[in-house]
């Protein structure tokens, strides 16, 4: 943050940027907010806007849709996103994609319920929202093709 063009700082380095990198970044964050040191925090929670950014331009298309819509809580609103996106759903790959999502929470939640936390059991309804939402979008789709 403290160069001059934080945005190319960040993509220089995205290859660095992991798991770990964004899980330590919010545990600085949260320890910020938890001091009450708003400055810290806004800087931080900034610094991990701009890595975030950095990390999805590299992503590509179907994985930023994805990571686009399960950031949407409304249902209407990410069917808006996934049908102005409908290019992004017509090889299948978005669905694959968001499968795997759910076998995996799915798997998380029903093997560890203890391990999961609320928040996987939450991240697994909208994850099988999302796979249901882009399969009638897709359907929606091969429906327009066929009249």
């Amino acid at each position: 943050m403290q160069s001059k063009q934080p945005a190319h700082t960040a993509a220089q380095f995205v290859d660095q940027m992991d798991a770990n990198f964004f899980e330590s970044a919010q545990a600085f964050a949260a320890l910020a907010q938890r001091e009450n040191n708003k400055d810290a925090y806004d800087y931080i929670t900034r610094a991990i806007s701009v890595c975030l950014s950095a990390k999805n331009s590299k992503l590509r298309p179907e994985l930023r849709l994805f990571n686009e819509v399960a950031s949407v809580n409304d249902s209407k609103e990410r069917a808006r996103i996934l049908t102005s996106n409908r290019q992004h759903l017509s090889d299948g790959y978005f669905i694959s994609i968001v499968e795997e999502v759910v076998r995996d929470l799915a798997t998380t939640v029903e093997n560890a319920p203890a391990l999961a936390g609320e928040n996987a059991r939450k991240n697994l309804d909208r994850a099988r929202s999302i796979l249901s939402e882009a399969r009638a979008v897709v359907k929606d789709g091969a429906s327009d093709k066929a009249a």
